[in-house]
Formats: structure tokens, sequence, C-alpha cells
């Protein structure tokens, strides 16, 4: 066990809180200059947490092609999709996998697709993309079964998840169509 009287722990704690710092010792004083026209970061503007989106859409269809327009996005802002997400597309029979593509209305020429799932009649699914889309532009998708139609009877659903991007936070660069 270790003893000490009295006076040597107050000796050697006023040695310790008394002395400078190592790290201290030499040290310059810096000034940070942090302009309101140019402020320094702080905080992650790439963090997918930092402006959530999620959009959901159900609606009848009665033709070959399904198609879904979902709200524009807002003005300084880029939307970056990463799941197409479907609780049930409902088709009048039993196709075979279905044909889902994500686009921007006006530039069919940008899709990005994937076949869809179907058990019996209803396809179901969550599935991972990756999607940008710029402000003013409205994100679409759209799903097709080759011959079949979908169930007018029954509701289509899907949903669109991924973030949005504060572009007067940190610009955005341009995306090549």
């Amino acid at each position: 066990m270790f003893k000490t009287s009295t006076f040597g722990a107050v000796a050697i704690l006023a040695a310790i809180c008394l002395s400078e710092p190592a790290w201290a010792l030499g040290s310059t004083p810096v000034t940070v200059v942090n302009p309101a026209n140019n402020p320094a970061l702080t905080s992650s503007v790439d963090d997918p947490g930092r402006v959530a989106y999620q959009s959901f859409l159900d609606q009848s269809c009665a033709q070959e092609v399904c198609s879904f327009s979902f709200p524009a996005v807002p003005a300084d802002h880029r939307l970056v999709i990463q799941h197409v997400s479907s609780a049930g597309l409902a088709w009048n029979g039993t196709p075979t996998p279905a044909f889902v593509g994500v686009s921007i209305f006006g530039h069919a020429n940008t899709i990005s697709g994937f076949s869809a799932p179907i058990m019996g009649s209803v396809s179901t699914f969550d599935q991972s993309v990756l999607y940008y889309i710029d402000a003013g532009e409205t994100p679409r998708v759209a799903a097709a079964a080759t011959g079949f139609v979908f169930s007018f009877n029954s509701a289509q659903f899907l949903m669109l998840s991924g973030y949005l991007l504060d572009c007067k936070v940190s610009a955005c660069a341009p995306i090549a169509h």
C-alpha cells in the first residue's frame, strides 16, 4: 500500500496544477478568421441524414405502364434517391418479373432500372438505387410487365427514399445528363 503525508500529497497536486503542460510550451497564439460571407463549415455536408427524404404515392393504373410522378425537387437542393420500394404493385395476371425504371420527367435517356420480383400477381420490393435529381426536376418511376396491365381494382403503392443535399451550404457540381 502506498502511503504519503498530507503535506506530500498537497505538494504533488500543486506541482501538477501549477506547471504548464508540455504541449503549451513554446506555442504561438493563432487567430481564426470566420467571415460571414464565407464562413467555415461546421457540419458534415455529405451526411446522408442531413435532410432525409421520403415520398409515398398510391394511385390506380389500368394500363401496361404505371407512371408515378413525385413532387419536384425544391430550389437549391439535389435529391439523392437511394431506395425505390413498393408495398404492392398488382397486375391482372401472373407476369414474369416486372421492369421498374427511375427517371427524371422529360429526360427519357437517363434511367436507372431493375427487375422487380412478382409473387402471384403482386410485386413487393425494396430496391437499392443511386440516382441524382437536381432542383426543379421531377422524379418519376414507371413500372411495366410485358403483356400485362395493372389491376384496376387495386391501388398501386410506391415510395422513394434518400436524402436532399442543400446546394447553398455546399455547391452541387453539375450532373451530366
